[in-house]
Order: C-alpha cells, then structure tokens, then sequence
C-alpha cells in the first residue's frame, strides 16, 4: 500500500523497525487512553502479547509525524496467525522472568488472571475471522488520524480478501466507538465486566464491535 498524507501525517505499512515505537505507543495508551503501568507493569511482557505477534505474523500500519509513530492499527487475518506470531516470542519472555529481568511481573500476572477469569467472549470467527486493534497518543486525538488509519487498514484487509473483522473496547472510550460506529462498525455483544475493578474501582461494559467488508475480494 503506499503512503498516504493526512494533515501533516503520514499513513504506511509498519515494518520491523517501528516495532519499538509501536510498544511504545501501545504501552502508553493501553488504560483507557493512558498509561499501560497502571495494570500492567512489564513492558516487555506487554509488547509480548499485545504487539509483536500481530508485527511478525499479521499486519500493520501507523501514523507518523515528525515526532514520529503516534499512532497505529495491527490485526490478523485469523487468529491462528496471532499464536503464529505469539509462540516463538515466550522462550524469550520465559528467560526473562527466570532471570528477574521482567519488572512488574506479579502485578502483569495480576491482571492476566484476571483476564481469564473474566473474558470477553469475541464475535463467530467464521463471520468475522479478523481482529484489530488501534491506539494513537493524546496528541494525536481528535486530528482526523485515527480515521485515515483505520479506513486505510480496512482498504487493505479488502484487498486481502478478508470477509469480516472484530474488535474489543468498553464504553468508556467513547471518542473510539464513535468513529469506530462512523466507519460502519456494529456493536455484537455487550458485557458489563468486573475485569477492571482493581483499577477503576467498577465495572466497565465491554464492547464487541464487528463489520463486514462487502468489497472484500473472493
């Protein structure tokens, strides 16, 4: 896909060498619009799930300025490409916790199973096989970005030939669902969920947002 130009930012394919960026992003957004250490204090381990794999095994685009990557959308096609992606990635992350290299690890595991405890139960994968996921930085909010990343991601997965995709969010990221729901997205299901209670001192409605891609080749 080429680049495209929106005020200022550039929307292209991610690479290998944005993978820091990314986590960085990532990591600075992932709680609610903020910082990831509020229920997640491992880097590494964060990158480990919530990034690299969709890197390595599935696809990627993001914004850019000159205060470089602000924002990005990853996702796969399917999600075995996620645990494609994921497994060659835990030798690596085992050696770190083994070692004591993984700060933060109690509190990452904290949540982990708490996750599981509490899962937010996805859309059919045989209608909707894809899931992605976007974050842009608080300056980066409100410019329009987060609309040409996604609409290019959306174009591409088309050309691709996927059929459908999926993604999660709660209702308290209001500014996302909106454009989420602009660009055709639907909501799936909706749980209210203790998951982030430790953190939020609530519940939080999760949301299962899907769309069909009619232009999808196939």
């Amino acid at each position: 896909m080429p680049t495209r130009e929106h005020q200022g930012a550039t929307v292209r394919v991610a690479t290998r060498a944005d993978e820091a960026a990314v986590a960085d992003v990532a990591y600075r957004t992932a709680y609610f619009g903020g910082p990831a250490a509020a229920f997640f204090p491992c880097r590494d381990a964060f990158a480990v799930f919530w990034v690299l794999p969709y890197l390595r095994a599935g696809h990627a685009m993001v914004v850019e300025t000159d205060d470089g990557v602000v924002g990005y959308c990853v996702g796969v096609d399917r999600g075995a490409d996620y645990v494609r992606g994921l497994l060659p990635l835990l030798p690596g992350l085992l050696g770190e916790l083994l070692t004591g290299r993984c700060r933060g690890w109690r509190g990452a595991l904290r949540y982990g199973l708490r996750a599981l405890r509490y899962p937010t139960r996805g859309a059919p994968a045989n209608a909707y096989p894809a899931h992605l996921h976007v974050a842009l930085t608080s300056a980066a909010r409100g410019r329009g970005s987060g609309r040409a990343l996604l609409t290019a991601y959306l174009a591409a997965a088309a050309e691709r030939g996927v059929s459908g995709l999926q993604l999660s969010t709660t209702e308290r990221n209001a500014q996302a669902v909106s454009l989420y729901s602009s660009l055709g997205f639907e909501v799936w299901t909706t749980r209210v969920s203790p998951l982030w209670r430790p953190w939020t001192g609530r519940d939080e409605t999760h949301l299962v947002l899907v769309k069909r891609l009619t232009g999808a080749k196939g």
